[in-house]
């Protein structure tokens, strides 16, 4: 069959309408190749003819062509000016797209791709996957919006309609979350931390293994956009491991949210985690750049932190996070919505079509125009916007809404600063990839210092805010400021998502997605009791509205009173429990006992808080009645009765009854106490008690007192537990200061115990042999840090020096007998030198708390007999590790990190080592001096 008779046969196989309905697609598309300058336009200027021969004709450039002519909307800017509110505007404009003209367009142009290969032509080849993956993208998004109106239509309840992605965002922002379990979530870092990985799956689709593998190297800010963060994901084939095979590039897009923004969540996060929390943990640093020459550092460091810094969390451990978060929050969680694959994805595009479809070559001077590109930062339009919970039929060059206060520069200056100590010294001499991350770091820091007004509105006592420099006057007026530009009270000052808007553009229904709101917001989450006092204002007569506006003028005034007495006494302690956590951590004790003791008064310190501010002010009257005596009259019964002595030296438990829905059934045994009053006052009293018992005045008073009993007897229980409290604690402290007395009177008068030195991170001094004399003096940077900027281990997990009372004369010699009888040695088996810093200075348990430091103070030397070897070795060892800590002054970590390097090339061994050091030193006039030029030469 000749090509002219397989092409009629196409062609007869359709029917009449849907050909020349098909015809009109297809001729569009030429056309808008043409316009493109994929093809040339013909000389003729003939319309009729179709270069079946010759037009490419692929799934990518169908998108293209779908976006330019279909998706997006070049009126954009006239409907916006006749609209008047957006969200009608996006609803007009989803109902008018529909998705059977998008497939019946993708349908015409493959007619159109079997049509050229009849022709023989070899560009026409269209990957029905990737335009499926379009197809399902607008369909997602169509009735995830439809689902969202139905929904709202039908049913009044905002939790119902609230996405997961909100209601986990909001609650893991809040600080105060005291049923959320404490062994996952202790601080806010770590609510972060989970945040950011929830964040990531929500808007990029990626399963765990892929977020596992994404590092700070990874992560780059757009180039056509600006306000995005890329993350390209290259595929290398098991063939050849250094090319790759795919690539996949997805994007972040900032939200006007400040909670479900994923730039500001990472951004907190990357700060707690680089300077940690004041008094309660220590951060990793600002990783060095100045040592990441090839960008090995940067393609190390994931962007959430495990056990190590080079480690992502493990998946157990994030499992056992999405588990507790959602039973938390009250929402459906199945497992392989957020740690397997989706079926919603970015496209993947193979590496010949990666570059032969971006190079500028191929399709003219289109690149030249990025405000009309239908591939910003080579990423699909709508893939970008509907992955990012923003609709995709808008304009390319939609206006973004600009924020009326932009941050100032000398506040974004101060929030990561290693970023402009970078630039103004050595920013040539960087890495590309750390000029990329510094890039990423100012993207960073200044969408974080847009939103943390709004951080700081509705959590004031989250951790980020316990720094230092957010409580300086520069940082609380801009906060105060930006605040103030809110749309109106009761009003929520940013959009939600799509859709959502409407439903909490109220502010109380936003704040009710909280499970444990603060006490701040408390007032948020009930009704205004001013609308209630207009309403009772308006059903009033006009003679009672002076009397009702001045009620409202003193209750207000009596409002702001009782407020100003809250201030004053929650600042008062707020004083006094800091003056606690200074002292607590200036007394030397336990690493676990004071962590336990400050842990301890921050939840007291959290208890306060909720205490004072949702106290009320009835609550002062209430209580001033609740601590007096309750004043009946006596009980006038036989003392020998045996119920009368129950009583007296038993009294019956009290039922906690709702007064208002009991019953006299239900308070029938409470009642009876009244009742036993007139047993002996005859017939008389008893009808008397009857006739009362049918008077509804009785009933309030009986009511009453029984509501007086109950509260005296839960401040009664209240009271003792707050005096058990206080015993607790003054026992405490009172066995604190005891261990401090016994530890320097052991210190100052024994003369029998032997002085110890221990190498310690707080510790800024080492002390010294009996022939080497040193004095560490290190200068300590404030954010930066080592290589890797990780802490190394504190020494004082380690078993610590006894603190206790100096023991008997006989207990004392009797432990140095034993010491005696197990000699000091050192350890062969160490192979670090980390390992003989530490066996150097710091005490062993199972050699009576000696180290070599202590045992060469004693002046015994009769230890070193069977290791005099190993001892000189490791010796010279030592002394050049001193060298570089006091003469270089280099950090210890990075003293032990040049001996390491000297040892590796000196084939690993400690004795070559020691050999080298002592050659040197014995060559240059008993000194050290110039090893290191040397060794950098």
């Amino acid at each position: 069959m000749s090509s002219k008779d397989k092409f009629q046969e196409l062609v007869d196989s359709l029917k009449p309408r849907t050909a020349h309905q098909y015809k009109t697609y297809y001729t569009k598309y030429i056309q808008w190749c043409q316009l493109n300058q994929i093809i040339p336009t013909p000389e003729d200027d003939s319309t009729n003819s179709v270069p079946y021969k010759d037009l490419p004709i692929s799934a990518e450039l169908i998108h293209w062509f779908l976006l330019d002519t279909l998706i997006t909307d070049d009126k954009f800017e006239e409907k916006q000016e006749e609209e008047e509110e957006e969200e009608d505007f996006d609803d007009e404009e989803e109902s008018s797209f529909k998705i059977a003209t998008l497939k019946k367009i993708i349908g015409s142009l493959n007619f159109l791709s079997k049509l050229c290969k009849v022709h023989n032509n070899p560009n026409a080849n269209i990957d029905t996957k990737y335009l499926e993956l379009v197809t399902k993208l607008h369909t997602h998004w169509l009735d995830s919006q439809k689902a969202i109106t139905a929904n709202e239509t039908n049913n009044t309840n905002t939790q119902v309609l609230c996405p997961p992605l909100l209601k986990v965002s909001l609650n893991l922002w809040n600080p105060q979350t005291n049923h959320l379990s404490e062994k996952f979530f202790k601080t806010c870092s770590e609510k972060l931390r989970f945040l950011v990985d929830f964040q990531f799956r929500s808007y990029l689709n990626l399963s765990f293994e892929e977020r596992s593998e994404i590092r700070f190297g990874s992560l780059k800010v757009g180039h056509t956009d600006k306000d995005s963060i890329v993350y390209h994901k290259t595929t290398h084939s098991k063939e050849n491991k250094d090319i790759p095979s795919h690539h996949q590039l997805v994007a972040l897009l900032p939200q006007d949210c400040p909670f479900i923004c994923p730039q500001t969540t990472l951004a907190a996060y990357l700060y707690l985690r680089f300077y940690g929390i004041p008094s309660v943990s220590k951060g990793d640093g600002f990783p060095n750049l100045n040592d990441d020459e090839d960008g090995s550092l940067l393609q190390d460091l994931p962007i959430l932190r495990g056990k190590s810094l080079t480690t992502y969390p493990k998946e157990e451990t994030f499992s056992n996070y999405y588990t507790t978060v959602f039973r938390y929050c009250h929402l459906p969680y199945k497992r392989r919505e957020y740690f397997k694959k989706s079926n919603l994805v970015y496209p993947t595009w193979d590496e010949n079509l990666f570059e032969n479809f971006f190079d500028e070559k191929a399709h003219g001077n289109w690149l030249e125009q990025p405000e009309a590109f239908a591939f910003p930062d080579r990423i699909p339009f709508d893939f970008k916007r509907v992955m990012n919970f923003k609709s995709p039929y808008t304009s390319y060059s939609k206006p973004s809404d600009k924020d009326p206060l932009s941050p100032p520069k000398d506040l974004l200056v101060q929030i990561f600063p290693e970023i402009d100590e970078y630039k103004r010294h050595g920013y040539n001499d960087l890495s590309q990839d750390a000029k990329e991350f510094l890039e990423l770091m100012e993207k960073l820091r200044e969408r974080l210092l847009n939103n943390l007004p709004w951080i700081f509105k509705y959590f004031p006592n989250h951790d980020i805010f316990q720094d230092p420099i957010f409580g300086n006057s520069d940082f609380q007026s801009y906060f105060n400021d930006k605040t103030i530009h809110s749309k109106g009270p009761n009003t929520l000052p940013f959009g939600i998502l799509p859709g959502f808007n409407k439903i909490y553009k109220n502010e109380s229904n936003f704040c009710n997605l909280l499970i444990e709101p603060p006490s701040q917001l408390a007032s948020l989450t009930t009704s205004n009791p001013d609308s209630r006092v207009s309403q009772r204002a308006e059903s009033e007569g006009p003679s009672q509205m002076a009397q009702i506006d001045t009620a409202h003028m003193s209750e207000l005034l009596k409002e702001q009173s009782f407020e100003f007495v809250q201030f004053q006494t929650l600042s008062n302690f707020h004083i006094l429990l800091s003056m606690f956590n200074k002292i607590f951590e200036k007394l030397e004790m336990k690493k676990s006992s004071r962590g336990y003791i400050l842990h301890q008064l921050n939840l007291f310190k959290d208890t306060l808080n909720d205490r004072i501010k949702k106290s009320k002010i009835n609550d002062s009257d209430k209580f001033i009645r609740d601590i007096q005596p309750i004043k009946k009259e006596e009980i006038t019964t036989n003392g020998d009765e045996p119920n009368s002595l129950r009583r007296t030296k038993r009294p019956k438990p009290i039922r906690l009854l709702s007064i208002a829905d009991s019953s006299d059934e239900s308070s029938t045994e409470d009642s009876n106490v009244f009742k036993r009053d007139g047993v002996a006052n005859g017939d008389d009293d008893a009808d008397e008690e009857n006739e009362d018992e049918n008077d509804p005045e009785m009933q309030e008073q009986l009511k009453s007192m029984i509501n007086e009993l109950i509260n005296s007897k839960i401040n009664t229980f209240l009271q003792d537990q707050m005096e058990q409290f206080e015993l607790k604690l003054n026992a405490s402290l009172d066995k604190i200061l005891e261990d401090k007395v016994a530890r320097i009177i052991e210190q100052k008068f024994s003369t029998y115990a032997t002085p110890l030195s221990t190498l310690k991170r707080s510790q800024p001094h080492v002390a010294e042999d009996d022939d080497i004399a040193f004095d560490i003096d290190i200068s300590k940077k404030p954010r930066f840090s080592g290589k890797y900027a990780e802490p190394v281990k504190d020494n004082d997990d380690r078993q610590p020096v006894s603190s206790t009372a100096s023991p008997p004369l006989e207990q004392d010699q009797q432990e140095n007998k034993d010491a005696d009888e197990q000699p000091f040695m050192l350890d062969s088996s160490i192979d670090t030198i980390e390992g003989i810093i530490l066996e150097w200075f710091t005490p062993t348990p199972k050699y009576g708390n000696q180290c070599v430091h202590s045992m060469n103070k004693s002046g015994n030397k009769s230890w070193r007999a069977n290791c005099e070897t190993l001892y000189k070795e490791r010796k010279s060892i030592v002394e050049f590790y001193i060298h570089l800590v006091n003469h270089e002054n280099l950090d210890r970590y990075k003293a032990v990190d040049i001996c390491e390097k000297i040892r590796d090339q000196n084939e690993g061994s400690f004795s070559r080592l020691a050999k080298f050091l002592k050659k040197w030193r014995h060559e240059h006039h008993n000194s050290f001096d110039g090893l290191l030029v040397y060794l950098s030469s």
